[in-house]
């Protein structure tokens, strides 16, 4: 039955009247009363018309009831019918499949009723260039990435077929995928950089039925500082000494360096840590690891696990074991500081309901020369310990944690006036015996030592000593100084420590005070003895406040407890 346009504007006003009224009857075509059963009558009687369905193909079809559509909807739309062009037959929707009217067409097959997609749709996947797998989903390297459609309910099997879309809509101009026909489908690892988009159509009964997947946008940048930065910590080593030989003369004694060396053919692995710890609430999904090797030679060769498809909440943190390339025993020798062998780790993640990626990233270094040091003059070089006395050495040195701040000790003397574990756990105050005046030995007689006796009373290892006064002094003016964490006081705040360079990390351990061993300035303040004494008191190293100044020459009386860092011995 053809209709006007009055005709039409008939129709809209009637139906409008039977939304208001469900006791309301309607003809139209004739003057014949509808039947008692029918709510609407079309009566083609004298005219010789039909009623012409909406006319749509398969994949028209398809799209009224795809995975968008909640489960109630698919109810209300019970009774939906159409022609379809495909197959030249009426259709109508039962609530979870379209069933065919065409004689032999029938069929108990039942569509897909929704898929599963990893990662989730709508997350931005950023990816670099310089990439190197792992962090790109499937370990390939480049920009592969693997995405994956696993259909729910319907009747197997199953047949897929990808597309890549202009646009981040499925109308859009596509081109399907040569041979892009799993469940799971990986990008090539040589896309441009630009913003990409793939998704794919699943289809069963023999294509009568098919569905389509949410849009996965792959975002390629030229480098990962592009992604920007995410709330969370990558923890883990970051400098490796082989301990080979000694190049130049200024990266400290092979023997002085044996215990800390590294031998990547004994132990290639290393394990890292990525927390999350704040704020309150937040939680990330999508977690995956890359690293990239950053002077054309293999330093890392994996990341396992490298991805975890579990949301991860606060507090929470995961580990991940890195594997370094086992011929960096020879590759690294004769490597300094500023020759080293480096690479990069990044976390990639999204915060939930945010679909833009970000990151932490930690750098890892390779060579033949101490790890720690400093300049403490002009061109002069001296390599230090990297951790003080007492801290937990299987802790990257560079890296704020409580296992760095260590030991505490009275000046001139030899004798641990509380050890690292106690420091951390008798915050502020000395619990127990022996009181702090029994602690650590007696100091040197007040003003009748001027220098730290290191033949009798040297805290450090062999081949190392405590830094003088003169010493620190060169130090904080040869070096870059860098505040690291928030600078606050607080006893159980491990965040904060200064920087001197690239080298050389001192934690902000605080002191022990001379009446009682009260614990002071931890998170704001660093204390650090020099062998130089003056008049009744010793000079010491001291930055109080991350805008403060540091000195080499700050006077502290010699019962109080300080945190010692050693210095190579090279005179």
């Amino acid at each position: 039955m053809k209709m006007n346009k009055h005709s039409l504007g008939l129709l809209f006003l009637l139906l409008i009247s039977v939304s208001f009224n469900a006791f309301s009857q309607v003809t139209i075509g004739s003057t014949r009363p509808p039947n008692q059963w029918s709510l609407l009558y079309l009566d083609a009687s004298n005219q010789h018309k039909a009623l012409h369905n909406a006319r749509l193909t398969t994949e028209q079809r398809d799209t009224l009831m795809n995975t968008r559509r909640v489960e109630e909807q698919r109810n209300l739309a019970r009774g939906l019918m159409l022609f379809n062009t495909d197959n030249n037959c009426l259709e109508f929707w039962n609530g979870s499949r379209w069933v065919s009217l065409c004689e032999n067409n029938t069929t108990d097959c039942d569509p897909v009723y929704y898929v599963i997609h990893e990662p989730y749709p709508g997350i931005v996947i950023n990816i670099s260039t310089n990439g190197n797998g792992n962090g790109n989903r499937n370990g390939n390297g480049g920009t592969a990435v693997d995405l994956k459609v696993m259909p729910v309910g319907g009747t197997a099997p199953f047949s897929f077929q990808w597309f890549n879309s202009l646009t981040d809509s499925e109308t859009g101009l596509r081109t399907a995928i040569p041979d892009a026909t799993n469940y799971f489908f990986t990008t090539p690892d040589d896309l441009p950089v630009g913003t990409h988009y793939f998704y794919a159509i699943i289809s069963n009964c023999n294509d009568n039925y098919s569905i389509l997947s949410e849009i996965f946008t792959v975002n390629v940048l030229s480098d990962f500082s592009e992604i920007p930065e995410g709330s969370g910590t990558l923890q883990g080593r970051t400098c490796f000494d082989i301990g080979y030989s000694n190049p130049g003369d200024v990266c400290g004694t092979v023997q002085s360096r044996q215990h800390i060396l590294r031998s990547f053919v004994a132990n290639p692995t290393e394990v890292y840590t990525f927390s999350i710890n704040s704020p309150a609430g937040y939680e990330i999904e999508n977690l995956r690891f890359e690293f990239e090797n950053l002077n054309d030679v293999v330093v890392i060769e994996s990341i396992t696990p490298n991805i975890f498809d579990n949301n991860i909440a606060i507090p929470g943190s995961v580990q991940v074991t890195v594997r370094f390339n086992t011929d960096l025993d020879v590759l690294a020798r004769g490597l300094d500081k500023n020759h080293a062998l480096r690479a990069n780790i990044h976390a990639l993640f999204n915060v939930v309901g945010n679909p833009q990626t970000v990151r932490q990233t930690i750098g890892v270094r390779v060579q033949d020369c101490s790890c720690c040091g400093a300049y403490i003059a002009p061109g002069v070089w001296r390599q230090f310990m990297c951790h003080n006395l007492g801290a937990n050495e299987s802790l990257d040195p560079f890296t704020p944690a409580q296992g760095l701040h260590g030991a505490m000790y009275k000046w001139g003397t030899g004798i641990v006036a509380i050890s690292g574990p106690d420091n951390l756990t008798m915050s502020p105050y000395i619990n127990g015996t022996p009181i702090w005046a029994n602690r650590g030995g007696m100091p040197p007689t007040i003003g009748s030592t001027l220098i730290w006796d290191m033949v009798h009373a040297n805290p450090c290892p062999p081949g190392f000593r405590v830094p003088t006064s003169a010493e620190w002094v060169g130090v904080i003016a040869n070096n870059q100084l860098m505040s690291i964490g928030s600078w606050t006081a607080g006893h159980a705040n491990f965040s904060s420590g200064v920087m001197f360079g690239d080298a050389l990390f001192l934690p902000a351990a605080g002191h022990r005070t001379v009446a009682n061993g009260a614990l002071v300035g931890r998170g704001n303040a660093t204390w650090y003895w020099s062998a130089t004494g003056e008049g009744n008191n010793t000079l010491t190293f001291h930055r109080q406040n991350a805008n403060g100044n540091p000195s080499g020459r700050v006077h502290l009386d010699r019962n109080a407890g300080l945190p010692v860092r050693c210095i190579r011995d090279d005179e």
